[in-house]
């Protein structure tokens, strides 16, 4: 998966981020750092790396929480099936349809999962936002497209995904 972030490269990549943030605020009217969603676990946000300057997706998991609601299977789960979706057998391809794990860490607060960056809103922000009476035809088409191939990807696995809806997508 790459090399692994020590947590003090990345709090030091997010402070070193921070501090340029700061000072172009001004110009550019926007925070780089920001949380892009919240869960029952804990909070997505967005990161940058320090020596690559890419953008990436920061799950972070309560591990208090995780443990008060006995779902430490599931994140052990979840940081399992994000490594076999995201390693590629020798000659095949990735699922561009598919978030892929980059790195993943903890201490002792928290469970990281970093994960590609993907902005722009969920199809539900879309669908409401865009277009409340429902997408054009072919616009529906290539979405409709996009997500079977992601859950065909996801079947040839023999992965079930039970939470396909549009606020995931």
């Amino acid at each position: 998966l790459g090399d692994v972030y020590k947590r003090q490269e990345l709090e030091a990549a997010l402070a070193h981020r921070r501090a340029a943030a700061a000072d172009d605020e001004d110009e550019a009217g926007e925070v780089a750092l920001r949380v892009l969603g919240e869960g029952g676990f804990g909070k997505v946000k967005y990161v940058v790396k320090k020596d690559s300057n890419a953008g990436f997706a920061m799950k972070c998991m309560d591990k208090h929480r995780v443990i008060e609601k006995k779902h430490q299977k599931m994140a052990h789960k979840e940081r399992a099936l994000l490594i076999d979706l995201t390693t590629v057998a020798e000659g095949g391809k990735p699922c561009h349809f598919i978030t892929n794990l980059h790195f993943a860490f903890h201490d002792g607060h928290t469970l990281y999962l970093v994960m590609d960056l993907a902005l722009g809103g969920t199809l539900k922000y879309h669908l409401k936002k865009s277009h409340p009476k429902g997408f054009p035809e072919a616009q529906a088409r290539f979405y409709a497209a996009q997500i079977a191939s992601g859950l065909q990807y996801l079947h040839s696995k023999l992965i079930l995904y039970r939470d396909c809806k549009p606020e995931n997508m």
